[in-house]
């Protein structure tokens, strides 16, 4: 079993050192691409099947990094307007920077999903392009236990496009929170609804309560006034307890005593 655990560390440490570094615009780079459409048709797949682990997983997160990298280009700030993160990584990893040196990011599951969704590149107020960059398809294991594959696509959008999907996200999101407010009240007016019928119920019950009906602490055996006697042995306390029968319940209900102390239930 501990050879089991060093041999799967040590091939997280192989992943580790054979990790692909993130890569940045270079100035020349930006300068062969006057459009975002244009970098992105020309140096980044579509679709592209990509493989990844809790060491390495900077091809994911490559497109994001990129466009990031294009906005600044302009002066402008890459600004997420729907998440779309999803992948499952969920223990510390680590990426490899342009200088090489290893260095904690943040969690795996915090990084990739900075790197999913709608995002908006913002200059000088005004929206420039956006980009929908996806994660989808089946989470497929790869050739060892410790990579799996997925799939990641991207999609330029103009300003009006971007426009649209947020309307659209906005109406989504608008339509669901209605959908679960009028659950709540619905739910809120069911339990309203039951508790009243309880209500009821138990005021029903005793006012109709006599010697001889069976309430949550026993039998009743006498009346008087609005107290009633009933049987129900309680260590070191007896078996007979005088208890207001506006305390009483149906005998569905449970009885307890503290110390001699009768304790109503609740509703």
């Amino acid at each position: 079993m501990k050879l089991k655990i060093f041999i799967l560390f040590a091939i997280m440490l192989l992943a580790a050192a054979c990790s692909t570094p993130l890569k940045k615009l270079s100035k020349e780079e930006m300068k062969n691409s006057p459009s975002i459409s244009d970098f992105f048709n020309n140096n980044i797949k579509n679709d592209d099947d990509v493989e990844y682990n809790a060491f390495d997983y900077t091809k994911m997160i490559q497109p994001y990094s990129y466009a990031k990298d294009f906005c600044a280009k302009d002066n402008g700030i890459l600004t997420m307007e729907i998440s779309k993160g999803r992948i499952d990584l969920i223990i510390p990893t680590y990426i490899r920077d342009s200088d090489s040196f290893y260095k904690t990011i943040m969690d795996g599951n915090s990084l990739i999903n900075a790197s999913f969704g709608v995002f908006s590149c913002v200059a000088n107020k005004n929206t420039i392009w956006g980009i929908d960059i996806s994660e989808h398809g089946e989470r497929r294991s790869s050739n060892n236990d410790i990579s799996k594959k997925t799939y990641v696509s991207w999609r330029i959008l103009s300003p009006k496009e971007l426009l649209e999907i947020k309307e659209t996200e906005k109406a989504r999101i608008s339509k669901r929170d209605k959908e679960i407010s009028e659950r709540v009240k619905e739910d809120n007016r069911r339990e309203k609804e039951i508790i009243l019928k309880k209500t009821e119920y138990i005021a029903s019950f005793r006012k109709h309560s006599m010697v001889g009906t069976e309430t949550n602490c026993g039998p009743i055996l006498e009346i008087k006034g609005d107290l009633a006697k009933v049987y129900y042995p309680v260590k070191n306390y007896g078996n007979e307890h005088w208890i207001r029968k506006e305390n009483l319940f149906p005998n569905t209900y449970p009885c307890r005593f503290n110390q001699g102390t009768y304790i109503p239930p609740e509703l």
